[in-house]
Order: C-alpha cells, then sequence, then structure tokens
C-alpha cells in the first residue's frame, strides 16, 4: 500500500468529492480516482459509495480513514521534525482559524512571525471552531484558534492558550435605526432578517442564545460562510449580522452595535494534550502568546 495512494483516498474522505479532492492536491482527477481504485482492489473491499451529490465511506472506508489520519499525522510530523531542526531554516506552520480571525486579527501576526521566521511557510485551514477542535482531535492538524466562552466548555482531550478577548455585536448598514444606538437587545436582534455563516462556527451559537433570549425563531435570510459576502449583502441592506467588533472597526459602510447583554468570548490557541508540537508550530504559539 503506497503513502501517496492513502494521502489521495484521505483527501478525498475530507472532501466528499473527486474533484475537490484533486484541486486540493493540485493533481489531475483521473490520477486521483485510479489511486483510490487501486486500494479497493488491492484491500479487496469498497472504500467509497459514490453518487451523484456526494462521496461516502463504507465501514471498511471508515476504518481506513481513521489509519490515513494517524499516517498523515506522522509522516507530517516526521517531515516537519527534520526540516525544523532547531535553527528553524525550513519548515511549515499549519493552523486552524476561524473566518473572522483569520481575516482580521492574524494577517498582522503572520507578517511579523514570518520576518522573524523568513525560512518559514504558514498553511491556513480555515473552518469554524467546532471543525478545528476535531481536525486537532483526529490528527489533520496539530494547532488551531477556537472560541471559548464560559458556556461553552473545548475537548478535555485539547491543551488551551487564551489570547485574546473581544465582543460579538450587530452588524448594521449606516442608514439602519440601529446604527445610532450604543447597544441593541437580543429581542431586537431577533426581528431582523440575519445574514450567518452556516453551522460550526461560533455564531451561531450565538444567535442560538439570542433567539432563546428571544423566546422565538430567529428569521435566517442569507447563509454563506464567505465574509466579504456577508459583509456586502450587510451593506446593501438585505439584513443584519452578528461580527467580531474587530472585523468592523475600521469599516466606512458598516456599524458594529454592541449586544445588551454584551456577549464577550475569549480566542484561545489549542493543540492534543500530551503531544508535542512540531518545531515551527511551537515557535508560532510562543511567538502569539509573548
Amino acid at each position: 500500500m503506497e503513502s501517496r495512494a492513502l494521502e489521495y483516498f484521505r483527501e478525498v474522505a475530507v472532501c466528499r468529492s473527486f474533484t475537490k479532492a484533486a484541486a486540493s492536491l493540485r493533481i489531475a482527477q483521473p490520477a486521483v480516482s485510479r489511486a483510490v481504485r487501486q486500494l479497493e482492489e488491492e484491500l479487496g473491499v469498497r472504500l467509497l459509495i459514490r453518487d451523484k451529490r456526494q462521496i461516502r465511506l463504507t465501514k471498511a472506508g471508515e476504518k481506513l480513514y481513521g489509519h490515513a489520519i494517524d499516517m498523515h499525522r506522522l509522516l507530517t510530523k516526521a517531515k516537519s521534525d527534520v526540516l525544523n531542526m532547531q535553527d528553524l531554516t525550513q519548515g511549515e506552520v499549519e493552523i486552524g482559524l476561524p473566518s473572522m480571525a483569520g481575516s482580521y486579527y492574524f494577517p498582522d501576526q503572520i507578517t511579523r512571525f514570518l520576518k522573524a521566521y523568513p525560512g518559514l511557510s504558514v498553511s491556513i485551514y480555515e473552518a469554524g471552531t467546532s471543525a478545528i477542535e476535531e481536525a486537532i482531535i483526529n490528527g489533520e492538524i496539530e494547532l488551531g484558534t477556537i472560541v471559548t466562552d464560559e458556556g461553552r466548555k473545548s475537548s478535555s482531550q485539547l491543551t488551551i492558550h487564551p489570547f485574546l478577548a473581544t465582543q460579538m455585536v450587530a452588524v448594521v448598514p449606516l442608514d439602519h435605526p440601529f446604527a445610532s444606538r450604543t447597544s441593541v437587545s437580543h429581542e431586537e436582534v431577533a426581528e431582523e432578517p440575519l445574514i450567518l455563516f452556516k453551522e460550526g462556527y461560533y455564531q451561531r451559537k450565538v444567535v442560538d442564545q439570542i433567539s432563546e433570549k428571544a423566546g422565538r425563531p430567529v428569521h435566517l435570510a442569507f447563509e454563506t460562510n464567505q465574509l466579504s459576502m456577508a459583509k456586502s449583502l450587510t451593506e446593501r441592506g438585505l439584513g443584519i449580522t452578528i461580527f467580531l467588533e474587530m472585523v468592523i472597526q475600521d469599516d466606512e459602510k458598516l456599524a458594529g452595535v454592541p449586544l445588551d447583554p454584551p456577549v464577550w468570548l475569549t480566542l484561545a490557541l489549542a493543540h492534543r494534550q500530551k503531544e508535542s508540537l512540531s518545531p515551527a508550530n511551537k515557535a508560532f504559539l510562543q511567538f502569539l502568546l509573548a
């Protein structure tokens, strides 16, 4: 069983699509299909259920996927350990980032880090907090940024390093009645059409809290994981949204209004307990917490 074929299979399992897996791997789709087919022939079992909508794993496929994740983690760590050494002249930081923090807090931090370590590179795994936690636990990534608060408990399998406290705000166009307010209640937000990220992002947990306090379901007007799309639709008055305060601090077309009661949260770096980070990831962790 070739490690490359196992890697192709792992990517198909993650993407649930041969086309997306090929794009992620930057190879031709037939090469991915051929590698997976050869794996199935070698093992004598069917690994994937192929239908028009999505690729699904068989029981055997799920079992092999677990081993593929372990193999990927070990190979990545081995490569990183060899390349990084102690002088950190080569290597890659791979970090999971939620959309808002990734777009507005981390660009400056990454720029400063790469100036300090010019031989390193950075790869971003973009997802919501829940998916990032799962990816860390499964060994897909070593390090990720997650959201923590008093009402949300992170997995006991993770070590958490808080680094930034911030708050969520209602985001509205400048001509919206809320724009001139100093705060807006959860009940008032629940009455507005909302433009939201998909499930799995912390924003949706906040909206669930708003719905609970308002005593009724909110009106989901539009759902997208593209931050720029959510901002653009809000600017055009198609609804309002809930963002981290940092997202609209310098925005000239949108206003951020604190919630009442306020919703504060903490951004934290997370990694698996009792597992050493690669030298590059360890350097980034220490840099951010310094």
